[in-house]
């Protein structure tokens, strides 16, 4: 497979298996597992059931919050709470300083083709089972810290 053109879409990239759109199952790739998994071999391959889980166990016993930018609100509360050495204050900062200057001005960003997503989530699919995982665990530090 070659590269794509310069300004080809997610779609022409996937249809025409270019290689920085395509992901093969056992494949070595720097993705969100590895990083959390380890140095191993096994922890960079694609799509590894025993990278996920080491991955998993390792966010468990060595990270106290791992944030979600999706849920940048909910990430910001419950490092300013677990963490507050660090990061005591960060939500007035975030928004009054850091937020309002910033916000992103791209309303014409085209909507990917919901076969797009499908082929995407089906070739990182424990890519995605491991961001759910880390979604969850930050939902329940949340609704902890809600009760306190």
């Amino acid at each position: 497979t070659s590269p794509s053109p310069p300004h080809a879409t997610l779609e022409d990239c996937l249809l025409a298996a270019s290689e920085e759109c395509t992901f093969i199952t056992g494949h070595h790739y720097d993705l969100t597992i590895p990083y959390f998994c380890g140095h191993q071999e096994y922890c960079r391959e694609l799509n590894n059931g025993a990278a996920l889980r080491v991955a998993q166990q390792h966010v468990e016993e060595w990270y106290p919050v791992v944030g979600v930018l999706e849920e940048i609100n909910t990430t910001l509360l419950v490092l300013q709470h677990h963490l507050p050495q660090y990061f005591a204050g960060v939500t007035d900062l975030y928004y009054n300083e850091l937020m309002a200057p910033h916000h992103n001005k791209n309303r014409q960003r085209p909507k990917t083709p919901t076969k797009v997503e499908a082929a995407i989530r089906k070739n990182l699919s424990l890519e995605y089972d491991f961001y759910n995982f880390m979604k969850q665990r930050l939902a329940i530090q949340y609704q902890q810290l809600q009760k306190t």
